[in-house]
C-alpha cells in the first residue's frame, strides 16, 4: 500500500468520506479508504495498492472477465439489450471519426475491439492488465498488449481514435495517461471514456454501496468539473459529456451490493433476476432517459479531441 497526494493539485490535506469493503468479490476484509482534497475537491483511494500489488485484485473470477459474451445469450431479448448497447459504444467513436485505427485501453477479453472490428474501414487492438484477459481476447484473434498503456510505448501520432470504457478509475496517475493518450493520438484524434459519475442520483441513493466506488480497484472519482479540468490540464478539447450508455446494469449492481447485509443471498438472487429481466429494463428507461438529462445518470460518457 502507498500514501498518496491529490493526483489533480498535489495537495495532501484530504477528509474521510467513506470506509468500503470489496463488495463485488465478496471480500470484507479487503477495505478501501476514500477521502476528498481539502483544497480542490478531488475523491480518490487514500491509501491505496500500489502498481505493483494492484492485480491481486483482478483475479479469473472478476465480473469483467467471467461475464460470456451476452450477445450468444438464450434470451433473445437480453442478447439484443447488449448488442444495442455495444452500437452505441461505437456510434460514439464513429460519429466524430469515420474510420482509423483504434486502441482500446483496458479492453477486458475484447468485446468492443471485435465490435469495432466489423466496421467497415477501423483497425482495432487492444491494451490490458490483466493477463488473464488479455490471453483471452488473444484466443479470440485479437491483438492485445498485457501491461499498461505506458509500457506498450506507442509511437506518437499513432491512432485515429483511443476508447478507455470504465477504465480512468482504475488508474493511477489519471493525468499522466490522459497525457500519454494525447501523445500517441494523431491530431485531430479523438478520445472517448466512460467514468462512474460522483454526482449522479445513484451516488446519492446508494452512498458506500454505489457500485462507482468498487473497493478497492477504482483509484480516482469523477463528476463533470473533475471531467473538464482533467481535459483541460491535458490539452484535449472537449467535445461531448452524456450519460446514456450502461446506466441500468450500474444500477441493479448497486442494488445486489444494497441487498446483500439485508437479506438471504436467495432472496438477493431472486431480486436481481427479476430486475435484469428485460421488461424490467423497458420499465426504468424513462427514468434513465430523465436523468441523464441533467448529467445525473450513474455513468458519464466522455467525448474529446487533440487538436
Amino acid at each position: 500500500m502507498e500514501t498518496v497526494p491529490c493526483d489533480f493539485c498535489g495537495r495532501e490535506t484530504a477528509v474521510e468520506i467513506h470506509t468500503i469493503p470489496d463488495f463485488l468479490l465478496d471480500r470484507t476484509e479487503t477495505v478501501a479508504r476514500l477521502v476528498r482534497c481539502e483544497n480542490c475537491g478531488h475523491v480518490y483511494q487514500n491509501p491505496r495498492p500500489q502498481v505493483s500489488e494492484i492485480e491481486i485484485h483482478y483475479p479469473e473470477e472478476y465480473d469483467l472477465f467471467t461475464t460470456p459474451d451476452p450477445s450468444n445469450e438464450r434470451n433473445w431479448l437480453q442478447a439484443q439489450a447488449w448488442r444495442y448497447g455495444m452500437e452505441k459504444r461505437v456510434r460514439s467513436v464513429t460519429r466524430h471519426v469515420s474510420a482509423g485505427r483504434l486502441l482500446d485501453v483496458g479492453c477486458a477479453t475484447g468485446h468492443f475491439i471485435q465490435a469495432m472490428r466489423g466496421k467497415n474501414g477501423w483497425q482495432a487492438e487492444g491494451v490490458e492488465i490483466s493477463r488473464y484477459a488479455a490471453d483471452i481476447a488473444r484466443q479470440r484473434g485479437l491483438r492485445v498488449h498485457t501491461g499498461t498503456l505506458e509500457s506498450a510505448s506507442y509511437p506518437q501520432d499513432a491512432f485515429d481514435a483511443v476508447t478507455m470504457w470504465d477504465v480512468l478509475e482504475h488508474l493511477h496517475h489519471p493525468r499522466e495517461s490522459l497525457a500519454e493518450v494525447r501523445r500517441i493520438l494523431k491530431p485531430g484524434g479523438i478520445l472517448v471514456f466512460r467514468v462512474p459519475n460522483l454526482d449522479s442520483i445513484d451516488a446519492k441513493i446508494f452512498g458506500r454501496y454505489w457500485v462507482g466506488y468498487d473497493a478497492p480497484r477504482h483509484l480516482h472519482f469523477f463528476r463533470k468539473s473533475t471531467i473538464e479540468a482533467y481535459l483541460k490540464e491535458t490539452e484535449l478539447d472537449l467535445l461531448e459529456m452524456h450519460c446514456n450508455i450502461g446506466n441500468y446494469p450500474t444500477t441493479v449492481l448497486s442494488t445486489r451490493f444494497w441487498l446483500r447485509s439485508r437479506v438471504s443471498r436467495q432472496t438477493e438472487d431472486r431480486i436481481i433476476r427479476g430486475l435484469n429481466h428485460p421488461l424490467a429494463r423497458i420499465a426504468a428507461a424513462p427514468f434513465s432517459f430523465l436523468t441523464g438529462l441533467g448529467l445525473r445518470g450513474a455513468l458519464i460518457t466522455a467525448a474529446a479531441r487533440k487538436p
